[in-house]
């Protein structure tokens, strides 16, 4: 539980190849999930989490560990997270969030301590429209004692295309750097997209796909254009059509790449499916052009499909001159918590014998415990490559502590990489929209102040009894307690902070609606 999850959309997205039948329906195969421990009006989580890194030279963890102390607001989200040398006594650094009504991130602070004093590092802004959609990321870094752009990401949501653009702040002006687009028909059929890269002023890498459909709205064709830095303008590079039978069952593809001597598309490959109607495909068969003419590559046959019609089973063949060989054999099983198995056997003198194994294993719950590949030596199977997680939880089902581990071939054996201990678990009441309302309407002024402060709240229900609050330092702790006193469902109470020290504190009140979080700074 570090910083606010955000999407780095650092990673250049991969543009949409067409893929191999096997491949396209084993990607809309959907696995069932186990369902989730629905907590509505509590959540249980944790205030602390002690983080280790594995030492390989001295196969220890290595002390002491980081201590991330978390406070949470009435919703049970991360307001704020302080991380600090488990053995020191001073904070290293510390992340804040916020919140609109929507409860979505308002704004992120990173802050690094100087012995004395939080500083100001980074922080995000995030803007919205009126349906809820991000419209801007703003990233800036604190200089000289004050806010310097950094980076943003502009985002435009209309019925027809969606826009990601991202920009660098230079030499005081915004430079794009990347930019990605989806485009929609009138009916909201997805026909293609776009993206982009800057160096400076000049685009230098980007790529262009399209789609169009037929009345019944299948795809009968996908171009793709890469960006050509010399002409400055994108060049076609394949085109992909789709043949369908009367009752919509797609029975051909057919694949063409762009010749630039001839300026034509020049056949390339085809997959032909026999069908029964719109039934998924009982056979396919992979041509490649040759000297020509279309000749036999690669077909699979004899598919099995569950009740949910994912594909459990089916077999592939190689053309070999006059003939199909058998090749592999693949054997997929799922599971309802998430768990998947997927073992390739190669047809090897006459019978078929383990080749490659994928898994991915998860706990009842849907959590990921393992995901590994492996290969078979003769008479076992060997780990190439592997990841886990080692969970232990207390009577409560509450986590306590996370091992990660990476296989490490050489040594042919999982290796620790990092530990995370959990504990001080709160139970959190699930605040409604009356307790955001309560939040909203409740006031500390002046703040900051230099030593006392008045809180108003107003708009108790009844019923709600005595009332006590909470001022927490930057570290989690409770440094004042008090009572506050109800006067027909109002406060209007005196806080004295003369005795602090100088910092930002978390004021907390717990009412029956939920818990009420502001924060007050003493001068």
């Amino acid at each position: 539980m570090a910083q606010l999850t955000r999407p780095s959309r650092e990673i250049r997205p991969e543009r949409k190849q067409p893929q191999d039948p096997i491949q396209a329906e084993l990607s809309k195969a959907t696995i069932a999930q186990a369902p989730a421990k629905k907590g509505t009006t509590s959540t249980i989580v944790p205030s602390s989490m002690m983080a280790y890194i594995w030492s390989t030279s001295t196969s220890k963890w290595v002390l002491p560990p980081t201590l991330h102390k978390y406070i949470y607001d009435s919703k049970g989200s991360l307001q704020q997270e302080i991380i600090a040398d488990s053995s020191a006594t001073q904070p290293a650094s510390r992340y804040s969030y916020s919140y609109n009504s929507n409860g979505s991130a308002s704004t992120y602070l990173e802050e690094t301590w100087t012995g004395t004093a939080w500083r100001n590092a980074s922080r995000s802004v995030f803007s919205y429209d009126s349906r809820g959609y991000e419209t801007e990321w703003l990233r800036q870094k604190w200089v000289n004692g004050a806010w310097e752009n950094e980076s943003r990401d502009i985002s435009n949501y209309s019925s027809l295309e969606t826009e990601l653009l991202r920009q660098d702040w230079v030499n005081g002006v915004w430079q794009n750097k990347s930019r990605l687009a989806y485009f929609f028909n009138t009916q909201g059929r997805y026909t293609g997209d776009v993206y982009q890269e800057w160096d400076g002023n000049m685009i230098v890498y980007g790529y262009r796909t399209s789609f169009t459909y037929n009345a019944n709205g299948a795809i009968t064709q996908q171009i793709s254009e890469s960006w050509d830095k010399n002409r400055n303008d994108f060049i076609l590079t394949y085109r992909y059509s789709y043949i369908y039978n009367a009752a919509g069952g797609r029975i051909e593809e057919v694949g063409e790449d762009w010749n630039i001597v001839t300026n034509s598309f020049v056949p390339s490959r085809r997959y032909i499916y026999t069908v029964v109607a719109a039934q998924p495909w009982s056979e396919y068969v992979l041509q490649v052009w040759q000297n020509g003419t279309y000749v036999n590559a690669w077909r699979t046959i004899n598919p099995i499909r569950d009740a949910e019609g994912r594909l459990t089973r089916y077999e592939s063949q190689r053309w070999y001159s006059t003939i199909w060989q058998d090749e592999e054999r693949t054997t997929i099983s799922y599971q309802a918590n998430g768990s998947y198995e997927q073992l390739i056997e190669k047809y090897v003198n006459g019978e078929w014998t383990n080749s490659l194994r994928y898994s991915d294993i998860n706990q009842e719950e849907g959590v990921f415990l393992e995901n590994k590949s492996e290969t078979w030596n003769g008479n076992s199977w060997k780990i190439f490559y592997g990841r886990r997680l080692v969970l232990n939880y207390d009577a409560a089902g509450n986590i306590k502590r996370r091992v990660d581990q990476e296989y490490s071939t050489a040594d042919e054996k999982y290796i620790n990489t990092k530990l995370y201990t959990y504990g001080n678990y709160q139970t959190i009441t699930l605040a409604n929209q009356r307790a955001a309302a309560l939040t909203a309407a409740t006031q500390v002024y002046p703040n900051p102040t230099a030593g006392k402060a008045t809180l108003q709240l107003a708009g108790l229900p009844q019923g709600q009894g005595v009332l006590q609050g909470q001022l927490l330092n930057t570290l989690g702790q409770v440094v004042q307690q008090f009572t506050l006193k109800l006067q027909q469902g109002t406060v209007n109470q005196e806080l004295d902070l003369s005795q602090l020290k100088a910092g930002v504190y978390t004021l907390r009140i717990q009412t029956k609606e939920g818990a009420i979080v502001k924060q007050v700074v003493r001068q």
